[in-house]
Parts: C-alpha cells; sequence; structure tokens
C-alpha cells in the first residue's frame, strides 16, 4: 500500500485550512460599566453578511466572536444598561477586530413632570 492518497490527503487539507484561514477573522472586545468595571454576562450580538451570532461576556467582560471577512452590526444588551450599538464594524483576515464597549446608564428620571 501506498503512502501517496494519504501524503496528498495531509496536503489537501493544509491547503484547505490556510484558504479557510484567509477568509476568516475575529471579533473581540471588553464590556465595562461607567466606572469602566467589567460587566459579565452582556449579550453581544452580531449580524451582516448573512450571519447573526450571539455571544455573552466571560467573567472577565471579554468577548470573541470568529466570523467570516466582512462588515457587521454589532449590538451589546446588559439589563440596566443602555443598549450599545454600532453599526459597522469592519473584520478582517489575520487581525482581530477590537471593539471595548463601554454601556452607559440610563438618564435619570425627573420626579417632577
Amino acid at each position: 500500500m501506498s503512502s501517496l492518497p494519504v501524503r496528498l490527503a495531509v496536503v489537501w487539507c493544509g491547503i484547505a485550512a490556510a484558504a479557510l484561514a484567509q477568509n476568516a477573522g475575529t471579533l473581540r472586545g471588553t464590556v465595562t460599566d461607567p466606572s469602566a468595571a467589567v460587566i459579565p454576562g452582556v449579550v453581544v450580538q452580531v449580524t451582516g453578511n448573512g450571519i447573526a451570532r450571539s455571544v455573552k461576556s466571560d467573567g472577565q467582560g471579554k468577548y470573541t466572536v470568529a466570523l467570516p471577512v466582512g462588515t457587521y452590526a454589532l449590538r451589546a444588551d446588559a439589563k440596566g444598561f443602555v443598549t450599545f450599538t454600532s453599526p459597522a464594524v469592519t473584520v478582517a483576515a489575520g487581525q482581530p477586530a477590537v471593539v471595548d464597549i463601554a454601556l452607559q446608564s440610563p438618564p435619570k428620571r425627573s420626579r417632577f413632570r
């Protein structure tokens, strides 16, 4: 039995992996509150190019989303904070796109109307 088919399969897998890596990127960042404290458990949604992904920030307030190269809309929601949006985040191959999210407190309501 020849090992040529095995070698060809290994080479083909390497080429396919390299091609996929050239078309993939990462979006990452940290979610904080107005005092710059990290916020875990924030729902971060990324949409665009026919893709919709949702992740939660971890215990250090960090989030990471693997995406194909392209431009995406970003949204972050957490109870007690104003929704964060960024309509055009560009994800490129080989270089992480970093969007740190500083959530804001809602405006205080006046007691008198």
